[in-house]
């Protein structure tokens, strides 16, 4: 019987094989962890998509949702997702009540809390459901503050320590309104793995059209639907758009119409407003609120607003309105007349 053994040259065959075997192991299960990673990337990518703006674009979601509908704004960082309440004005008594207020900031249009003016909206059909809530990042049980992390599938950190973007790509893009320092879009990005082989860059894009609309003009069809004509002497007629800003305080952005440059709307009848936005002032997606104002003023009735404070001749017929991002929208407003 032939008991030779191998020869020296059969050896390193043999080697050879088994080393060509284990290194192409080795690549596939590399490959794999990395292809791992990257799916899990893309996962969180997705999750950061539906906690800033939801699923506006379904037709099975009728419920808009998301940092955006909350707050009004696109988020300038991933820790403003997870700890918001160290960023925006607290929530913890309850909703701020919408606030009226006829002679806003000439510059910024917001309310600027120092007029006798303002007006807090309390009716029922008047309160709108917006501030910072949480909860639109799960980072774990356990997990709060310094310690909920949001990292990508490849543990990336951040190059600039406590950024707030754990590692993430997070590329805000300027606004184009002047008077505005929040961002207009956003692209959120891995780096992939950073120190291997499997490095596949993945992002996602948070245009303006994907949270908000640029109207530009928004036609609002008022219809009266009362038993007599609105219509006193000295009357003024005009429409504000109510919208909410979220910040260290609550701030609400008074879009408004020009006067309605009629006497009257009879009973039955139907009136178009016009209200003109600036270029650049993105209405966000969501619940606003319009404001019909019918007012008797002491001022000159072409004046653009009535001084210090609103006459106690004015009555006000509010309505909540969604809008959705795309083209703008043209809303019809409905109200009774006792």
């Amino acid at each position: 019987m032939n008991q030779r053994g191998l020869t020296l040259l059969e050896l390193m065959l043999v080697l050879l094989i088994l080393s060509s075997l284990a290194l192409a192991s080795a690549n596939f299960l590399g490959s794999a962890d990395g292809q791992a990673r990257f799916e899990d990337t893309q996962r969180k990518l997705n999750s950061l998509r539906a906690a800033i703006i939801g699923s506006p674009f379904d037709a099975r979601v009728d419920n808009l949702s998301g940092f955006v509908v909350d707050v009004g704004l696109l988020p300038k960082s991933v820790d403003q997702l997870i700890n918001g309440h160290n960023h925006f004005a607290d929530i913890s008594s309850g909703f701020p009540p919408p606030i009226f207020d006829p002679k806003p900031d000439p510059v910024t249009g917001f309310n600027d809390g120092g007029t006798p003016s303002e007006v807090e909206l309390k009716k029922p059909n008047e309160r709108l459901v917006k501030g910072y809530r949480g909860g639109y990042l799960l980072t774990g049980p356990g997990f709060t503050g310094a310690d909920a992390e949001f990292r990508d599938g490849f543990g990336n950190r951040s190059a600039v320590p406590n950024d707030g973007n754990f590692g993430w790509l997070f590329a805000p893009s300027p606004a184009v309104n002047p008077n505005s320092v929040n961002p207009n879009s956003l692209t959120i990005g891995s780096f992939g793995d950073l120190e291997g082989d499997y490095s596949p860059d993945v992002s996602l894009e948070i245009a303006s059209h994907h949270w908000s609309l640029d109207p530009g003009t928004i036609d609002v069809d008022v219809v009266n639907r009362g038993g007599k004509a609105i219509s006193w002497p000295g009357e003024r007629l005009f429409l504000v758009l109510i919208v909410y800003k979220g910040g260290s305080v609550h701030r609400w952005l008074q879009i408004r119409s020009k006067d309605l440059g009629v006497a009257e709307i009879d009973s039955g009848a139907t009136v178009r407003f016009q209200i003109q936005t600036e270029k650049g002032a993105l209405v966000p997606m969501g619940q606003h609120l319009l404001v019909l104002v019918h007012a008797k003023t002491e001022d000159d009735p072409a004046s653009e607003d009535f001084g210090t404070q609103l006459p106690k001749t004015y009555r006000r017929y509010t309505q909540r309105v969604t809008f959705r991002p795309g083209p703008h929208p043209t809303t019809t407003i409905q109200f009774l007349v006792e």
